[in-house]
Protein backbone atom coordinates (compact mmCIF):
# COMPACT_ATOMS: atom_id res chain seq x y z
CA UNK A 1 0.00 0.00 0.00
CA UNK A 2 1.47 3.52 -1.28
CA UNK A 3 1.87 6.27 1.51
CA UNK A 4 0.82 8.72 -1.04
CA UNK A 5 -2.70 6.69 -0.76
CA UNK A 6 -2.66 5.79 2.87
CA UNK A 7 -5.69 7.11 4.80
CA UNK A 8 -7.20 6.53 8.17
CA UNK A 9 -9.70 3.98 6.78
CA UNK A 10 -6.89 1.82 5.72
CA UNK A 11 -5.06 1.89 8.90
CA UNK A 12 -7.45 -0.80 10.56
CA UNK A 13 -7.50 -2.18 14.19
CA UNK A 14 -9.29 -5.40 14.94
CA UNK A 15 -10.81 -6.46 17.52
CA UNK A 16 -12.13 -9.93 16.17
CA UNK A 17 -10.34 -12.45 13.18
CA UNK A 18 -10.83 -15.61 11.60
CA UNK A 19 -6.66 -15.77 10.93
CA UNK A 20 -6.87 -18.47 9.00
CA UNK A 21 -9.89 -17.37 6.94
CA UNK A 22 -7.98 -14.12 6.07
CA UNK A 23 -4.81 -16.09 5.16
CA UNK A 24 -6.47 -18.34 2.74
CA UNK A 25 -8.12 -15.37 1.44
CA UNK A 26 -4.84 -13.71 0.78
CA UNK A 27 -3.38 -16.97 -0.55
CA UNK A 28 -6.16 -17.14 -3.48
CA UNK A 29 -5.97 -13.61 -4.38
CA UNK A 30 -3.07 -13.65 -4.99
CA UNK A 31 -1.50 -17.09 -5.52
CA UNK A 32 -0.08 -18.03 -2.55
CA UNK A 33 2.27 -15.97 -0.34
CA UNK A 34 4.90 -16.02 2.74
CA UNK A 35 5.21 -13.95 6.09
CA UNK A 36 8.16 -13.53 5.46
CA UNK A 37 9.71 -11.32 2.33
CA UNK A 38 13.48 -11.34 1.93
CA UNK A 39 14.37 -7.80 0.91
CA UNK A 40 17.71 -7.90 -0.94
CA UNK A 41 19.37 -3.91 -1.23
CA UNK A 42 22.52 -3.37 -3.44
CA UNK A 43 24.46 -0.16 -4.09
CA UNK A 44 26.91 0.07 -6.59
CA UNK A 45 29.45 2.81 -6.06
CA UNK A 46 31.64 4.40 -9.10
CA UNK A 47 35.33 5.25 -9.20
CA UNK A 48 36.68 6.93 -12.03
CA UNK A 49 40.45 6.33 -12.12
CA UNK A 50 43.06 8.50 -14.00
CA UNK A 51 46.22 6.92 -14.90
CA UNK A 52 48.82 8.54 -17.01
CA UNK A 53 50.81 6.17 -18.85
CA UNK A 54 54.28 7.45 -20.14
CA UNK A 55 54.52 5.69 -23.58
CA UNK A 56 57.61 7.64 -25.09
CA UNK A 57 60.89 10.00 -23.78
CA UNK A 58 63.50 10.90 -26.53
CA UNK A 59 65.27 14.06 -27.29
CA UNK A 60 65.39 15.25 -30.41
CA UNK A 61 67.49 17.72 -32.02
CA UNK A 62 66.04 20.58 -34.07
CA UNK A 63 68.68 22.88 -36.36
CA UNK A 64 68.05 26.45 -35.29
CA UNK A 65 65.88 25.65 -32.32
CA UNK A 66 67.89 23.40 -30.35
CA UNK A 67 67.59 20.13 -28.38
CA UNK A 68 63.61 19.74 -27.99
CA UNK A 69 62.65 17.16 -24.93
CA UNK A 70 59.53 14.98 -26.34
CA UNK A 71 57.61 13.10 -23.40
CA UNK A 72 54.04 12.44 -25.08
CA UNK A 73 51.74 10.72 -22.79
CA UNK A 74 48.44 8.78 -22.32
CA UNK A 75 45.77 9.46 -20.16
CA UNK A 76 43.03 6.28 -19.84
CA UNK A 77 39.80 6.62 -17.47
CA UNK A 78 39.04 3.79 -16.25
CA UNK A 79 35.59 3.14 -14.03
CA UNK A 80 35.45 0.63 -11.28
CA UNK A 81 32.50 -0.57 -9.15
CA UNK A 82 32.27 -1.85 -5.61
CA UNK A 83 29.06 -4.09 -4.70
CA UNK A 84 27.43 -3.71 -1.24
CA UNK A 85 24.44 -6.17 -0.76
CA UNK A 86 22.38 -5.88 2.48
CA UNK A 87 19.32 -8.27 3.22
CA UNK A 88 16.55 -7.98 5.22
CA UNK A 89 13.37 -9.66 6.35
CA UNK A 90 9.81 -7.96 5.98
CA UNK A 91 7.39 -9.72 8.62
CA UNK A 92 3.34 -9.80 7.86
CA UNK A 93 1.79 -9.30 10.83
CA UNK A 94 -2.44 -10.93 10.91
CA UNK A 95 -3.52 -6.97 11.20
CA UNK A 96 -1.65 -6.22 7.81
CA UNK A 97 -2.41 -8.90 5.87
CA UNK A 98 -6.32 -8.38 7.12
CA UNK A 99 -5.87 -4.53 5.30
CA UNK A 100 -4.37 -6.28 1.57
CA UNK A 101 -7.32 -8.62 2.21
CA UNK A 102 -10.09 -5.09 2.31
CA UNK A 103 -7.43 -3.73 -0.49
CA UNK A 104 -7.38 -6.68 -2.90
CA UNK A 105 -11.01 -6.94 -2.78
CA UNK A 106 -11.95 -3.10 -3.24
CA UNK A 107 -9.74 -3.55 -5.92
CA UNK A 108 -11.28 -5.91 -8.14
CA UNK A 109 -14.94 -4.56 -7.29
CA UNK A 110 -16.01 -7.65 -4.66
CA UNK A 111 -16.45 -5.57 -1.30
CA UNK A 112 -20.05 -4.74 -0.93
CA UNK A 113 -21.84 -2.47 1.14
CA UNK A 114 -25.22 -2.61 3.37
CA UNK A 115 -26.39 0.15 4.62
CA UNK A 116 -29.64 1.16 1.95
CA UNK A 117 -32.18 0.41 0.10
CA UNK A 118 -30.16 0.29 -3.11
CA UNK A 119 -27.55 -1.74 -1.77
CA UNK A 120 -29.29 -4.05 -0.46
CA UNK A 121 -31.04 -5.07 -3.43
CA UNK A 122 -27.26 -5.81 -4.88
CA UNK A 123 -26.45 -7.97 -2.30
CA UNK A 124 -26.52 -12.22 -2.58
CA UNK A 125 -25.51 -15.43 -1.27
CA UNK A 126 -21.64 -15.46 -0.86
CA UNK A 127 -20.75 -11.71 -1.86
CA UNK A 128 -18.09 -10.63 0.95
CA UNK A 129 -19.93 -7.46 2.25
CA UNK A 130 -18.30 -4.20 4.94
CA UNK A 131 -21.07 -3.27 7.41
CA UNK A 132 -20.60 0.11 9.48
CA UNK A 133 -23.07 -0.46 12.49
CA UNK A 134 -23.71 -0.90 16.12
CA UNK A 135 -23.35 -4.42 18.13
CA UNK A 136 -26.30 -5.48 19.70
CA UNK A 137 -26.35 -9.03 21.81
CA UNK A 138 -28.77 -11.53 20.86
CA UNK A 139 -31.54 -9.21 21.90
CA UNK A 140 -33.76 -12.71 22.99
CA UNK A 141 -30.40 -13.65 25.63
CA UNK A 142 -30.28 -10.07 26.51
CA UNK A 143 -34.02 -10.02 27.37
CA UNK A 144 -33.61 -12.95 29.46
CA UNK A 145 -30.49 -11.31 31.32
CA UNK A 146 -33.01 -8.59 32.13
CA UNK A 147 -35.58 -10.91 33.36
CA UNK A 148 -33.10 -12.73 35.98
CA UNK A 149 -31.57 -9.42 36.99
CA UNK A 150 -34.84 -8.04 38.14
CA UNK A 151 -35.76 -11.18 39.51
CA UNK A 152 -33.00 -11.35 41.86
CA UNK A 153 -34.04 -7.70 42.86
CA UNK A 154 -36.92 -8.38 43.74
CA UNK A 155 -36.05 -11.61 45.70
CA UNK A 156 -33.36 -9.67 47.30
CA UNK A 157 -36.13 -6.54 48.23
CA UNK A 158 -38.87 -8.98 49.54
CA UNK A 159 -36.41 -11.00 51.37
CA UNK A 160 -36.51 -8.16 54.07
CA UNK A 161 -39.88 -7.38 53.77
CA UNK A 162 -40.75 -11.39 54.34
CA UNK A 163 -38.43 -11.02 57.28
CA UNK A 164 -39.44 -8.03 58.97
CA UNK A 165 -43.27 -9.78 58.55
CA UNK A 166 -42.41 -12.72 60.35
CA UNK A 167 -40.85 -10.80 63.00
CA UNK A 168 -44.26 -8.76 63.28
CA UNK A 169 -46.38 -11.82 63.09
CA UNK A 170 -43.98 -13.30 66.10
CA UNK A 171 -45.13 -10.82 68.08
CA UNK A 172 -48.67 -10.91 67.35
CA UNK A 173 -48.88 -14.29 68.06
CA UNK A 174 -47.14 -13.45 71.29
CA UNK A 175 -49.81 -11.79 72.41
CA UNK A 176 -52.89 -13.64 70.62
CA UNK A 177 -53.19 -12.67 67.90
CA UNK A 178 -54.43 -13.93 65.19
CA UNK A 179 -51.08 -15.26 62.25
CA UNK A 180 -51.71 -13.42 59.03
CA UNK A 181 -49.94 -14.31 56.08
CA UNK A 182 -48.69 -11.98 53.86
CA UNK A 183 -49.97 -12.30 49.79
CA UNK A 184 -48.38 -14.36 47.07
CA UNK A 185 -48.15 -11.80 44.72
CA UNK A 186 -47.09 -14.04 41.93
CA UNK A 187 -44.08 -15.88 43.64
CA UNK A 188 -45.27 -18.90 42.48
CA UNK A 189 -44.94 -17.41 38.72
CA UNK A 190 -41.66 -15.41 39.38
CA UNK A 191 -39.84 -18.74 40.37
CA UNK A 192 -41.16 -21.28 37.77
CA UNK A 193 -40.18 -18.22 35.44
CA UNK A 194 -36.71 -18.09 36.95
CA UNK A 195 -36.44 -21.82 36.60
CA UNK A 196 -37.18 -21.62 32.66
CA UNK A 197 -35.14 -19.07 32.48
CA UNK A 198 -31.90 -20.45 33.71
CA UNK A 199 -32.76 -23.92 31.63
CA UNK A 200 -32.91 -21.03 28.43
CA UNK A 201 -29.69 -18.98 29.15
CA UNK A 202 -27.78 -22.54 29.60
CA UNK A 203 -29.23 -23.74 25.86
CA UNK A 204 -28.81 -20.42 24.13
CA UNK A 205 -25.91 -18.65 25.59
CA UNK A 206 -22.23 -20.58 24.88
CA UNK A 207 -18.99 -20.78 26.09
CA UNK A 208 -17.40 -20.66 22.46
CA UNK A 209 -19.69 -18.56 20.32
CA UNK A 210 -21.92 -15.82 21.03
CA UNK A 211 -24.73 -14.43 18.34
CA UNK A 212 -24.88 -10.97 17.59
CA UNK A 213 -27.59 -8.31 15.58
CA UNK A 214 -26.03 -5.74 14.08
CA UNK A 215 -27.59 -2.15 13.17
CA UNK A 216 -26.57 0.24 10.04
CA UNK A 217 -25.35 3.37 11.23
CA UNK A 218 -26.86 4.86 8.28
CA UNK A 219 -29.94 3.44 7.93
CA UNK A 220 -31.31 1.77 11.37
CA UNK A 221 -33.62 -0.42 9.07
CA UNK A 222 -30.68 -2.64 8.05
CA UNK A 223 -29.46 -5.14 9.83
CA UNK A 224 -26.70 -7.87 9.48
CA UNK A 225 -26.58 -11.31 12.27
CA UNK A 226 -23.63 -12.41 12.80
CA UNK A 227 -21.78 -15.43 14.79
CA UNK A 228 -18.94 -14.68 16.45
CA UNK A 229 -16.40 -17.04 18.39
CA UNK A 230 -14.92 -16.71 21.23
CA UNK A 231 -11.41 -17.82 20.16
CA UNK A 232 -10.99 -15.03 17.60
CA UNK A 233 -12.16 -12.03 19.98
CA UNK A 234 -9.50 -9.64 21.82
CA UNK A 235 -11.92 -9.73 24.30
CA UNK A 236 -14.05 -12.75 25.05
CA UNK A 237 -15.74 -11.33 27.72
CA UNK A 238 -17.61 -9.87 24.43
CA UNK A 239 -17.45 -6.35 26.51
CA UNK A 240 -15.53 -4.53 23.98
CA UNK A 241 -18.45 -5.40 21.05
CA UNK A 242 -21.77 -5.01 23.06
CA UNK A 243 -23.39 -1.39 22.16
CA UNK A 244 -20.45 -0.07 20.03
CA UNK A 245 -19.86 0.40 16.93
CA UNK A 246 -17.66 -1.58 14.60
CA UNK A 247 -17.31 -2.27 10.93
CA UNK A 248 -17.53 -5.72 9.86
CA UNK A 249 -16.48 -7.56 7.12
CA UNK A 250 -17.71 -10.88 6.24
CA UNK A 251 -19.49 -13.19 3.44
CA UNK A 252 -23.32 -13.66 3.24
CA UNK A 253 -24.90 -16.89 4.33
CA UNK A 254 -28.53 -15.79 3.54
CA UNK A 255 -30.68 -12.64 3.07
CA UNK A 256 -34.10 -11.52 4.16
CA UNK A 257 -36.55 -10.00 2.39
CA UNK A 258 -40.63 -9.33 2.40
CA UNK A 259 -43.07 -8.37 4.96
CA UNK A 260 -43.14 -12.00 6.40
CA UNK A 261 -39.20 -13.09 6.08
CA UNK A 262 -37.61 -12.64 9.47
CA UNK A 263 -34.17 -14.25 11.11
CA UNK A 264 -35.61 -16.75 14.15
CA UNK A 265 -33.29 -15.89 16.71
CA UNK A 266 -33.38 -19.78 18.58
CA UNK A 267 -32.10 -21.05 15.84
CA UNK A 268 -30.01 -23.73 15.81
CA UNK A 269 -31.00 -24.35 19.58
CA UNK A 270 -32.48 -26.71 21.63
CA UNK A 271 -34.81 -23.68 22.48
CA UNK A 272 -35.92 -23.46 18.65
CA UNK A 273 -36.93 -26.98 18.48
CA UNK A 274 -39.61 -26.89 21.06
CA UNK A 275 -42.46 -26.23 18.94
CA UNK A 276 -45.38 -23.32 19.34
CA UNK A 277 -46.97 -24.90 21.54
CA UNK A 278 -44.36 -24.89 24.29
CA UNK A 279 -43.08 -21.62 23.57
CA UNK A 280 -46.32 -20.00 23.53
CA UNK A 281 -46.44 -21.97 27.41
CA UNK A 282 -43.08 -20.11 28.20
CA UNK A 283 -43.99 -16.39 26.82
CA UNK A 284 -47.66 -16.90 28.37
CA UNK A 285 -45.44 -17.15 31.82
CA UNK A 286 -43.07 -14.40 31.26
CA UNK A 287 -46.84 -12.42 30.45
CA UNK A 288 -47.54 -13.25 33.73
CA UNK A 289 -44.28 -12.25 35.31
CA UNK A 290 -44.54 -8.83 33.61
CA UNK A 291 -47.70 -8.36 35.47
CA UNK A 292 -46.09 -8.35 38.70
CA UNK A 293 -42.89 -6.92 37.87
CA UNK A 294 -43.90 -4.35 34.73
CA UNK A 295 -39.77 -3.48 34.46
CA UNK A 296 -39.29 -6.67 32.46
CA UNK A 297 -38.66 -6.08 28.40
CA UNK A 298 -41.41 -7.96 25.93
CA UNK A 299 -39.28 -11.13 24.82
CA UNK A 300 -38.05 -10.54 21.10
CA UNK A 301 -37.53 -13.87 19.16
CA UNK A 302 -37.37 -12.62 15.50
CA UNK A 303 -35.08 -10.06 13.61
CA UNK A 304 -37.65 -8.57 10.55
CA UNK A 305 -36.39 -7.71 7.09
CA UNK A 306 -34.61 -6.26 5.90
CA UNK A 307 -31.66 -8.13 7.44
CA UNK A 308 -28.61 -10.42 6.21
CA UNK A 309 -27.08 -13.70 8.11
CA UNK A 310 -23.17 -13.13 7.57
CA UNK A 311 -20.21 -14.96 8.62
CA UNK A 312 -17.62 -12.98 10.10
CA UNK A 313 -13.80 -12.61 8.69
CA UNK A 314 -13.42 -9.78 10.36
CA UNK A 315 -14.54 -6.89 12.64
CA UNK A 316 -12.59 -3.69 13.34
CA UNK A 317 -12.32 -0.33 14.21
Amino acid sequence: MNNETLTSQDLIVPVYMDVSTVLDLVASIQGGFSLIDKLTTRNAISNAINDTKRSLSANLSVPGIGSVGINPSKTASETEEEHNELQSERNYTHGSLLAQLRKDLKARKLLKTFDSEDSYKLVNFGDFVELHGTFQVNPFVDSLTVVNQVIALYYALTQGNNSDKRDNTSKKQFRGQTKVEAPNDGKENIDRAKQIIDVFLNDVENEYRRLFVIHSLNDKRFKAVTTVYHPYLRDVSVTDLARKNYMVLGKVIKTFTGNEMYFDLLEGTGAGALGKELMDQFMGTIKLVRANLPEIPEMQLKISAPVIQIMPIAIYL
